[in-house]
């Protein structure tokens, strides 16, 4: 005789066989998320340490390149026959480069006409009571004038012929260039710049110097 299943039996059947497939899903479906859960920390992982990496080699290239430029600077400023003169802020921080074996004396006032005077020379830079004894090869004077006030004192010897006076251009400020026995005896070349409503006066009162001066007046930096 031969047992058929009742419906009941089928349906429980059929029951446990969805159950154990959800369970199949379920089960892969969490083993395909762990695995692409590790697989996402793994390529999560991979670029932060390539991208540390980069950074530390971007870093490392950075201050190599740094270390080397400081290098070229110092060499430069080493191997370079001029050493330089800062003007402080309240006078225009204007910079003048000179030979690195000249002395230097430099004055500052805010609260006179000649609000700065610089003496440079090759030898000793020698003042009496704070003005300078002897002629220097390029001085530099920055004057609370205007530059056609300044320029007035050598109008008449111009006139006479025994100045010369013509344009010139320094650190791109148009100025007046004077050469010729000054009435002081002492100066043999002068140029005038306006600056900020003041004047700036740079001049040689040795004519042995003259070469050395015109550099520095080439390698002038004046703020206008």
């Amino acid at each position: 005789m031969i047992n058929y299943p009742d419906n009941h039996d089928l349906e429980a059947t059929g029951d446990i066989n969805l159950v154990g497939l959800l369970i199949g899903f379920l089960g892969f479906g969490l083993i395909l998320f762990a695995l692409l859960t590790i697989y996402g920390f793994s390529v999560a992982h991979k670029a932060t340490v390539t991208l540390n990496t980069q950074k530390a080699a971007a870093a490392a290239a950075a201050q190599s390149a740094q270390k080397q430029s400081d290098a070229k600077a110092e060499l430069a400023a080493t191997e370079s026959p001029y050493r330089s003169y800062t003007a402080p802020g309240d006078f225009g921080s204007f910079v003048i480069y000179f030979p690195k074996n000249w002395s230097g004396y430099a004055q500052t006032n805010t609260s006179s006409q000649e609000q700065v005077n610089l003496a440079l020379n090759p030898d000793f830079v020698t003042a009496t009571n704070g003005v300078p004894a002897d002629p220097v090869a390029t001085r530099v004077q920055l004057i609370q004038e205007l530059t056609p006030v300044a320029l007035t004192q050598y109008q008449g010897l111009i006139k006479l012929g025994k100045l010369k006076s013509q344009a010139i251009t320094v650190s791109g400020i148009q100025g007046t260039e004077i050469t010729g026995p000054f009435s002081d005896r002492i100066t043999v070349a002068a140029v005038l710049l306006p600056v900020r409503g003041q004047t700036m006066i740079i001049s040689c009162e040795n004519a042995q110097y003259l070469p050395e001066y015109n550099v520095i007046l080439s390698q002038a930096k004046i703020n206008p």
